[in-house]
């Protein structure tokens, strides 16, 4: 079988050449269930076959999760139809688990996990953080109320709120295969409409929400545009902050004194823009902000 790669996907920011190498290593790790054999005993990295085989090949036997042809079709699909290969494989590594993705559900990004350090470094600060409810907002795969959940104490509680009945699915999937469906509750709603019982006593909110200008949309690469919901990356015209304003603004009214917030934006002008306006919530008279922090991906 033959499973070419290629740089012209490059041209529109996709992958390149060496990136879709990495892809293909990833792939065929996940197709290798085990291999037996002369030093190695259920290895599940494909390059360890060649130690398996070493020597004495005929002895070596590989169990795949799917057989060469369909294998080849998945490839396929990831060059011509630019599809992201975890929708194909159906999982995303992120922190320290793996998550269930697929159609429908925005694709967990490294950066995102950065927000999960963040609440765990307020909460060392604040121990009385940990005492309490803490939301996510639009929580997609569920992957921030998860790392949430990792952080938090026994009998803490996780609210995921997505509008997306996709999104909710997979969520609720990733929760219950992760046995958190005790801590971390799925909700349907948008934003904070389905948490008015908790007004001014959430502990802290966790939010990526859409900040993808409307206009700059068609000039994602293909992986993105043509196969993630656009619910989640369409954040308006403008700067793309419609979502992001709306998560700050409610947050005045259902964080309790002393709660915390962070939200991924953009970054650049969109993120001061974001500053001046919680600053401008501040001076008229809301105090749920008392300290607004930059934090830029480097």
């Amino acid at each position: 079988m033959s499973l070419a790669t290629g740089d012209h996907l490059a041209k529109d920011g996709g992958p390149t050449a060496k990136e879709l190498v990495k892809e293909l290593d990833w792939l065929l790790d996940d197709a290798v269930e085990a291999c037996c054999g002369p030093g190695a005993q259920r290895c599940v990295a494909w390059r360890d076959l060649q130690r398996c085989a070493a020597g004495r090949a005929a002895s070596c036997t590989v169990a795949l999760r799917l057989e060469l042809q369909g294998l080849g079709q998945l490839w396929h699909q990831r060059l011509d139809q630019r599809a992201p290969l975890q929708y194909l494989c159906n999982l995303a590594h992120w922190r320290d688990v793996t998550l269930a993705v697929g159609p429908g559900v925005l694709i967990p990004r490294p950066e995102t996990e950065l927000l999960v350090d963040f609440a765990q470094e307020a909460q060392l600060q604040h121990p009385e953080l940990r005492e309490g409810a803490w939301a996510d907002l639009g929580t997609g795969s569920g992957a921030l109320a998860i790392g949430l959940a990792s952080i938090l104490p026994q009998g803490s509680r996780v609210l995921a709120v997505d509008c997306s009945p996709a999104a909710r699915a997979w969520a609720q999937l990733n929760v219950r295969r992760l046995g958190l469906s005790p801590v971390v509750e799925v909700i349907e709603g948008h934003w904070y409409s389905p948490l008015h019982q908790w007004q001014g006593q959430l502990c802290g909110v966790l939010s990526n929400p859409p900040y993808i200008n409307s206009k700059q949309l068609p000039s994602l690469q293909a992986e993105i545009k043509l196969h993630e919901p656009s619910l989640a990356l369409d954040g308006g015209c403008e700067e793309g902050a419609v979502c992001l304003r709306e998560v700050c603004e409610g947050a005045t009214r259902m964080l309790r004194p002393g709660g915390f917030l962070a939200v991924e934006t953009a970054g650049g002008s969109q993120a001061d823009s974001l500053a001046a306006y919680v600053e401008t919530l501040r001076e008229q008279g809301d105090l749920a902000f008392k300290q607004v922090a930059l934090h830029p991906v480097m």
